[in-house]
Protein backbone atom coordinates (compact mmCIF):
# COMPACT_ATOMS: atom_id res chain seq x y z
CA UNK A 1 0.00 0.00 0.00
CA UNK A 2 1.38 3.41 -1.02
CA UNK A 3 2.18 5.90 1.73
CA UNK A 4 0.10 9.11 1.49
CA UNK A 5 2.03 12.23 0.47
CA UNK A 6 1.48 13.95 3.82
CA UNK A 7 0.19 12.71 7.11
CA UNK A 8 -2.02 15.06 9.10
CA UNK A 9 0.77 15.67 11.61
CA UNK A 10 3.24 16.53 8.86
CA UNK A 11 0.74 18.93 7.31
CA UNK A 12 0.21 20.66 10.65
CA UNK A 13 3.98 20.96 11.12
CA UNK A 14 4.31 22.62 7.70
CA UNK A 15 1.46 25.03 8.50
CA UNK A 16 3.09 25.88 11.84
CA UNK A 17 6.42 26.58 10.15
CA UNK A 18 4.73 28.84 7.57
CA UNK A 19 2.93 30.68 10.39
CA UNK A 20 6.19 31.21 12.27
CA UNK A 21 7.94 32.50 9.14
CA UNK A 22 5.03 34.83 8.40
CA UNK A 23 5.11 36.22 11.95
CA UNK A 24 8.81 36.92 11.52
CA UNK A 25 8.44 38.54 8.09
CA UNK A 26 5.33 40.69 8.62
CA UNK A 27 6.94 43.18 11.04
CA UNK A 28 9.86 43.58 8.65
CA UNK A 29 7.46 44.13 5.73
CA UNK A 30 5.45 46.64 7.76
CA UNK A 31 8.61 48.48 8.70
CA UNK A 32 9.75 48.57 5.08
CA UNK A 33 6.33 49.82 3.98
CA UNK A 34 6.36 52.63 6.56
CA UNK A 35 9.88 53.57 5.56
CA UNK A 36 8.77 53.82 1.93
CA UNK A 37 5.87 56.05 2.97
CA UNK A 38 8.24 58.26 4.97
CA UNK A 39 10.51 58.57 1.95
CA UNK A 40 7.55 59.58 -0.22
CA UNK A 41 6.60 62.19 2.36
CA UNK A 42 10.13 63.63 2.39
CA UNK A 43 10.09 63.87 -1.41
CA UNK A 44 6.82 65.81 -1.29
CA UNK A 45 8.31 68.16 1.31
CA UNK A 46 11.38 68.60 -0.87
CA UNK A 47 9.07 69.66 -3.70
CA UNK A 48 7.28 72.17 -1.46
CA UNK A 49 10.59 73.67 -0.40
CA UNK A 50 11.81 73.88 -4.00
CA UNK A 51 8.54 75.49 -5.15
CA UNK A 52 8.89 78.07 -2.39
CA UNK A 53 12.42 78.85 -3.54
CA UNK A 54 11.16 79.33 -7.11
CA UNK A 55 8.44 81.60 -5.75
CA UNK A 56 11.07 83.59 -3.85
CA UNK A 57 13.18 84.00 -6.98
CA UNK A 58 10.23 85.53 -8.82
CA UNK A 59 8.79 87.62 -5.98
CA UNK A 60 11.61 89.75 -4.63
CA UNK A 61 12.89 87.14 -2.19
CA UNK A 62 9.57 86.58 -0.42
CA UNK A 63 8.37 83.13 0.55
CA UNK A 64 4.89 82.05 -0.42
CA UNK A 65 2.56 83.64 2.16
CA UNK A 66 0.86 81.37 4.64
CA UNK A 67 -2.07 83.80 4.41
CA UNK A 68 -2.96 86.79 2.30
CA UNK A 69 -5.88 89.09 2.92
CA UNK A 70 -8.56 89.17 5.60
CA UNK A 71 -11.00 87.13 3.55
CA UNK A 72 -10.87 83.51 4.69
CA UNK A 73 -11.10 82.35 1.08
CA UNK A 74 -7.66 83.88 0.50
CA UNK A 75 -5.94 82.01 3.30
CA UNK A 76 -3.48 79.22 2.61
CA UNK A 77 -0.19 78.79 0.78
CA UNK A 78 -1.89 76.07 -1.28
CA UNK A 79 -4.22 78.50 -3.05
CA UNK A 80 -1.46 80.86 -4.25
CA UNK A 81 -1.55 80.43 -8.03
CA UNK A 82 2.17 80.88 -8.82
CA UNK A 83 3.15 78.49 -6.04
CA UNK A 84 0.74 75.88 -7.41
CA UNK A 85 2.22 76.36 -10.87
CA UNK A 86 5.72 75.63 -9.54
CA UNK A 87 4.35 72.39 -8.06
CA UNK A 88 2.75 71.45 -11.36
CA UNK A 89 -0.79 71.84 -9.99
CA UNK A 90 -3.66 73.63 -11.70
CA UNK A 91 -3.21 77.27 -10.58
CA UNK A 92 -6.90 78.08 -10.95
CA UNK A 93 -8.58 77.53 -7.58
CA UNK A 94 -11.88 79.17 -8.53
CA UNK A 95 -13.59 75.77 -8.58
CA UNK A 96 -11.48 73.85 -6.05
CA UNK A 97 -8.21 74.05 -4.11
CA UNK A 98 -7.88 70.28 -4.15
CA UNK A 99 -4.86 68.50 -5.61
CA UNK A 100 -3.95 64.99 -6.82
CA UNK A 101 -3.18 62.31 -4.25
CA UNK A 102 0.56 62.43 -5.01
CA UNK A 103 0.78 65.67 -3.00
CA UNK A 104 -0.58 64.05 0.19
CA UNK A 105 1.54 62.34 2.83
CA UNK A 106 0.84 58.57 2.64
CA UNK A 107 0.46 58.59 6.44
CA UNK A 108 -2.16 61.38 6.46
CA UNK A 109 -4.95 58.86 6.81
CA UNK A 110 -7.87 61.21 7.37
CA UNK A 111 -6.88 63.44 4.46
CA UNK A 112 -6.62 60.39 2.21
CA UNK A 113 -9.97 59.04 3.38
CA UNK A 114 -11.61 62.42 2.90
CA UNK A 115 -10.17 62.86 -0.59
CA UNK A 116 -11.29 59.41 -1.70
CA UNK A 117 -14.90 60.02 -0.69
CA UNK A 118 -17.51 59.78 -3.49
CA UNK A 119 -17.77 62.95 -5.60
CA UNK A 120 -14.56 64.38 -4.12
CA UNK A 121 -12.68 66.70 -6.47
CA UNK A 122 -9.34 65.60 -5.05
CA UNK A 123 -7.28 65.95 -1.92
CA UNK A 124 -6.57 68.87 0.43
CA UNK A 125 -2.86 69.58 0.61
CA UNK A 126 -3.39 71.88 3.59
CA UNK A 127 -4.66 68.87 5.57
CA UNK A 128 -1.37 67.11 4.94
CA UNK A 129 1.32 69.81 5.18
CA UNK A 130 1.49 73.19 6.84
CA UNK A 131 3.75 76.23 6.61
CA UNK A 132 5.27 77.53 9.84
CA UNK A 133 4.25 81.11 10.54
CA UNK A 134 5.55 81.42 14.12
CA UNK A 135 6.95 84.97 14.50
CA UNK A 136 5.98 85.93 10.94
CA UNK A 137 5.20 89.62 10.32
CA UNK A 138 1.55 90.69 10.50
CA UNK A 139 0.47 87.88 12.79
CA UNK A 140 -1.89 90.06 14.81
CA UNK A 141 -4.40 92.75 14.15
CA UNK A 142 -5.77 93.14 10.65
CA UNK A 143 -4.33 90.23 8.69
CA UNK A 144 -3.03 91.22 5.28
CA UNK A 145 0.09 89.10 4.80
CA UNK A 146 2.07 86.45 6.61
CA UNK A 147 5.41 85.56 5.13
CA UNK A 148 9.20 85.86 5.29
CA UNK A 149 12.01 86.93 3.05
CA UNK A 150 14.44 84.07 2.61
CA UNK A 151 17.54 86.21 2.94
CA UNK A 152 16.59 87.59 6.36
CA UNK A 153 15.85 84.25 8.06
CA UNK A 154 18.62 83.53 10.57
CA UNK A 155 19.75 79.95 11.19
CA UNK A 156 17.64 78.58 8.29
CA UNK A 157 19.06 75.07 8.75
CA UNK A 158 17.27 74.73 12.11
CA UNK A 159 13.96 76.48 11.41
CA UNK A 160 10.84 74.68 10.22
CA UNK A 161 9.50 75.79 6.87
CA UNK A 162 6.96 73.10 5.84
CA UNK A 163 6.08 70.08 7.98
CA UNK A 164 3.53 67.33 8.41
CA UNK A 165 0.44 69.12 9.63
CA UNK A 166 -3.34 69.35 9.84
CA UNK A 167 -3.69 72.92 8.63
CA UNK A 168 -2.14 75.25 6.05
CA UNK A 169 -0.54 77.18 8.91
CA UNK A 170 1.51 75.75 11.76
CA UNK A 171 2.28 77.55 15.00
CA UNK A 172 4.36 76.67 18.05
CA UNK A 173 1.39 77.35 20.33
CA UNK A 174 -0.32 74.21 18.96
CA UNK A 175 2.72 71.93 19.07
CA UNK A 176 1.08 69.54 21.59
CA UNK A 177 -2.41 69.39 20.10
CA UNK A 178 -1.82 66.39 17.85
CA UNK A 179 -0.76 64.13 20.67
CA UNK A 180 -3.02 65.42 23.46
CA UNK A 181 -6.16 65.63 21.34
CA UNK A 182 -5.68 62.94 18.72
CA UNK A 183 -3.30 60.60 20.49
CA UNK A 184 -1.50 60.47 17.14
CA UNK A 185 -4.50 58.85 15.47
CA UNK A 186 -5.91 60.70 12.46
CA UNK A 187 -9.37 59.18 12.51
CA UNK A 188 -12.75 60.57 13.35
CA UNK A 189 -14.85 63.52 12.27
CA UNK A 190 -13.29 66.66 10.74
CA UNK A 191 -13.99 68.64 13.91
CA UNK A 192 -12.15 66.03 15.97
CA UNK A 193 -9.19 65.70 13.63
CA UNK A 194 -8.61 69.31 12.62
CA UNK A 195 -10.06 71.16 15.59
CA UNK A 196 -8.83 74.73 15.74
CA UNK A 197 -6.07 74.10 13.24
CA UNK A 198 -2.42 75.17 13.30
CA UNK A 199 -1.39 71.66 14.45
CA UNK A 200 1.82 69.96 13.47
CA UNK A 201 1.43 66.18 12.98
CA UNK A 202 3.71 63.45 14.33
CA UNK A 203 2.63 60.83 11.79
CA UNK A 204 5.79 58.84 11.35
CA UNK A 205 6.25 56.78 14.51
CA UNK A 206 5.60 59.95 16.52
CA UNK A 207 8.06 61.89 14.38
CA UNK A 208 7.23 64.83 12.17
CA UNK A 209 8.95 65.30 8.85
CA UNK A 210 10.18 68.74 7.96
CA UNK A 211 11.80 70.77 5.22
CA UNK A 212 13.86 73.58 6.74
CA UNK A 213 14.41 77.05 5.33
CA UNK A 214 17.76 76.02 3.87
CA UNK A 215 16.02 73.27 1.87
CA UNK A 216 17.20 70.15 3.70
CA UNK A 217 14.75 67.58 5.05
CA UNK A 218 14.69 65.74 8.34
CA UNK A 219 12.47 63.59 10.54
CA UNK A 220 12.25 65.12 14.02
CA UNK A 221 11.31 63.39 17.26
CA UNK A 222 8.22 64.95 18.79
CA UNK A 223 9.96 65.67 22.11
CA UNK A 224 12.35 68.42 20.97
CA UNK A 225 9.67 69.89 18.72
CA UNK A 226 7.12 70.02 21.53
CA UNK A 227 9.39 71.12 24.36
CA UNK A 228 11.10 74.11 22.81
CA UNK A 229 10.52 76.94 20.38
CA UNK A 230 13.98 76.30 18.92
CA UNK A 231 12.70 74.84 15.64
CA UNK A 232 9.74 77.20 15.43
CA UNK A 233 10.58 80.81 16.17
CA UNK A 234 12.21 82.35 13.13
CA UNK A 235 14.60 85.18 14.02
CA UNK A 236 15.24 87.65 11.22
CA UNK A 237 18.19 89.84 10.43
Amino acid sequence: MKRSLFTLIELLVVIAIIAILASMLLPALSKARNKAKATTCLNILKGLGAANQFYSNDYSGWSVPVSQGDNSSWRGYDIVSPFRSYLGVNPDTSSTRRVPRKFICPMAYFSLLEGEAPNSAGFLMDHSYGLNYTSAPNTSGSLSWRGFKFNIVKRPSSKIQFADGLDFQLHWSYRDAYITVLNANETGTPSTVYGSGCRIAYRHNLRTQVVFWDGHMEALQNGPVRNSGYYWTIPTL
